[in-house]
């Protein structure tokens, strides 16, 4: 199943050049995936996206940016002012799967701050304030506490494509268990990416478009007295 969507992306003209910012806008309205295949800008030109097809680069796509994504919720988020400081930390803990700097005398594992804040900082453009708000931010230490995290949910790539240095990833999040029942779909999205040339070339989230489904009720497995 494949789901095409347009993907929100704002830009300021003015700084096509010097920035890789996450949020881009315009005096004449909003600049779509769309725009960019049909419009050229006096000096600047788009080439279309072209389709990715090969499916060993699909799972990788879902390994290296949607299941790290995943965690970052709210899933409808569009924009990363919209994600919940928290899980920026988390999202870290998932795509860099570092080495605890040391632990607390309870045992929670400590990251040191900098190292923290500048891995997130090459894949959204979130501020240093906004990380350090997040309830496992421990400002006296200057690290981060983190405890166990979980995701009943999973995701697939079910396409994509690539334009320049943009890319665009269509997912699903899917639970092949819940509540009961098998193989239920939470929804589906779209996310924009452009690479960073400052993080060897790895996308950063520019914009995301999610779809929730309705869930289905909760189904009781075996007799109830």
């Amino acid at each position: 199943m494949k789901f095409k969507k347009t993907i929100i992306m704002f830009f300021v003209i003015s700084m096509l050049i010097s920035s890789t910012s996450c949020a881009y806008t315009n005096d004449e309205g909003t600049i779509t995936k769309n725009t960019i295949e049909e419009n050229t800008l006096e000096e600047y030109s788009f080439p279309e996206f072209s389709s990715i097809e090969n499916e060993s680069i699909l799972e990788q796509l879902n390994c290296d940016y949607i299941v790290p994504m995943s965690y970052c919720h709210p899933l409808e988020w569009e924009t990363a002012s919209d994600i919940y400081p928290d899980n920026f930390i988390v999202f870290y803990l998932v795509k860099a799967r570092p080495e605890p700097e040391s632990k607390t005398e309870d045992g929670l594992p400590n990251y040191h701050q900098e190292e923290v804040e500048s891995f997130i900082k090459q894949y959204f453009d979130v501020d240093t304030d906004t990380l350090r708000s997040a309830q496992m931010y421990d400002a006296e230490l200057g690290v981060y506490h983190t405890w166990g995290i979980g995701n009943v949910w999973e995701s697939r790539v079910v396409g994509a494509s690539e334009s320049d240095d943009y890319l665009e990833i269509e997912y699903e999040i899917f639970a092949e268990l819940y509540s009961g029942i098998t193989n239920v779909t939470h929804g589906y999205g779209s996310v924009l990416l452009q690479q960073n040339p400052d993080n060897n070339n790895e996308y950063k989230f520019i914009s995301n478009e999610y779809h929730k489904l309705p869930l289905p009720e909760s189904t009781v497995i075996g007799e109830s007295y």
